[in-house]
């Protein structure tokens, strides 16, 4: 018999230590992750999401019982043979904070939760940029920021300005689930229904970064409750505008699926910034040629046909704010962001938005355009004057600027040079100062097309 080292005797010491102890796995909170690091989703400071079932997850032993405590609620569930659990608690009002226990062959304590309204932020770098004074945050407790190291994290300032204006005007705490990346193209966010999308246009797009951020940040979130999603994307796909125009709505249709969160809302920022019509100078002429276009429309164009395809979204035009890549003018875009909520999500009537395209209706010579009816009220030019910056065509190729007569809440469009009207332009075009209708709130009306010719999108 060979002598035994004492590398040798120390493994069996191991193996003994082992079978001698029961084999288990502590109860976790632990999200699934493809790459990175776990989320902290489950962390002291957490916020809930009110009036909704909301689910609590992890993982542990397989047939191992763990029993959730929170709100006067307690519930327990016995672990799947993969190793993961869930259980889900009943609908709560706002409040806290509060205390959840979770405990397995281990007990894990979380404190200072929060019941209230919950959003991600998602998107590129527009709504992670610019940190936040911690004075500001510190003066705000109950406003929360999720990241990637927990629920007090530097949030960006579009969001968290956001998130004030929700606090104030609904008095519960809340919480942002922070999932922006800079400089992230579309492809990155769809989620993995994007390979069974209805839309075939969709599959020559799965490839490269065909939804890395998707899996990184937003699968291992699921199926954690939430209101709704603000959403400011598309300055990286400028250059690719029938990309963006396809895979949006791809994007949007596999989160909802693969949530089991229904039909939640989802909120856009009108992206590229328009840097067209503003309340602080001149309406200008008109130029020569209606059909002077560029890919920023398109883009903008992706928010109008999502508008017509979802249930429970809007977008916010840009068009009268001060434009760039990274606007300065932070409090105008989160501002129309908060509308956008207000007025979809928690029921408020007031005229939260520039006129946004509804349908359109073709009638003999004219053309008459319809816009949504909670923001068509007032329909006028800007600094008064007759209402510009709209285009007809009779072949979708040649564009002639229309003649604009307001019916009502609706825009009537024609034009001496075409006789048998196909489709609408409004504000089309790189810098479209000259594009000046507004309603009774003076906000600006959003670009818009109502035909784009197969192929003119770009690659």
């Amino acid at each position: 018999m060979m002598p035994r080292t004492s590398s040798t005797r120390r493994l069996l010491l191991l193996a003994a230590l082992l079978l001698a102890a029961p084999a288990h796995a502590d109860v976790s909170m632990t999200t699934d992750v493809e790459w990175g690091a776990p989320t902290p989703l489950f962390s002291n400071g957490m916020i809930l999401q009110r009036e909704m079932t909301v689910p609590i997850f992890g993982k542990a032993d397989a047939g191992e019982s763990v029993t959730v405590t929170f709100n006067g609620q307690q519930k327990s569930t016995v672990t799947g043979a993969d190793g993961r659990w869930r259980i889900d608690l009943d609908p709560m009002v706002a409040g806290g904070p509060l205390t959840m226990t979770v405990t397995g062959n281990n007990t894990i304590v979380i404190s200072d939760v929060r019941i209230g309204e919950v959003w991600i932020a998602g998107g590129q770098s527009n709504m992670r940029r610019l940190p936040v004074e911690r004075s500001v945050l510190d003066a705000h407790p109950t406003v929360r920021t999720l990241i990637r190291t927990g629920w007090n994290d530097q949030p960006g300032i579009n969001p968290y300005k956001f998130a004030l204006d929700l606090e104030e005007s609904l008095g519960v705490p809340i919480g942002i689930l922070n999932l922006a990346v800079s400089g992230s193209s579309v492809a990155s966010w769809l989620g993995t229904t994007g390979a069974t999308d209805p839309d075939p246009a969709v599959q020559p797009y799965l490839i490269d970064d065909w939804g890395i951020n998707y899996r990184r940040l937003v699968k291992p979130l699921q199926p954690f409750r939430f209101r709704g999603v603000i959403w400011w994307q598309g300055e990286e796909d400028a250059r690719h505008p029938q990309r963006h125009r396809t895979l949006y709505p791809a994007v949007i249709r596999s989160w909802r699926a693969e949530w089991g969160n229904g039909d939640f809302p989802w909120i856009s920022m009108q992206v590229p910034t328009g840097r067209g019509l503003r309340a602080d100078r001149s309406v200008s002429a008109l130029p020569s040629n209606a059909s002077a276009s560029d890919k920023d429309s398109f883009i903008r164009q992706t928010y109008v046909r999502a508008l017509a395809e979802f249930p429970y979204t809007s977008f916010a035009s840009s068009l009268d704010l001060k434009g760039g890549t990274h606007p300065p003018d932070t409090d105008a875009y989160s501002t129309r962001l908060f509308y956008q909520a207000l007025a979809l999500v928690y029921g408020e009537s007031f005229l939260y938005s520039g006129p946004l395209f509804s349908s359109m209706e073709i009638e003999g010579s004219t053309i008459r355009i319809h816009y949504r009816n909670d923001t068509d009220d007032g329909l006028t030019a800007q600094g008064g004057g007759p209402i510009q910056g709209f285009a007809i065509t009779g072949d979708n190729v040649t564009w002639h600027w229309a003649d604009v007569a307001v019916d009502g809440n609706d825009i009537v469009l024609s034009s001496a040079s075409v006789a048998s009207p196909v489709a609408a332009r409004y504000a089309w075009g790189n810098r479209p100062t000259w594009a000046n209708l507004v309603n009774a709130a003076g906000l600006a009306a959003a670009a818009f097309s109502t035909e784009v010719t197969p192929g003119e999108y770009g690659p």
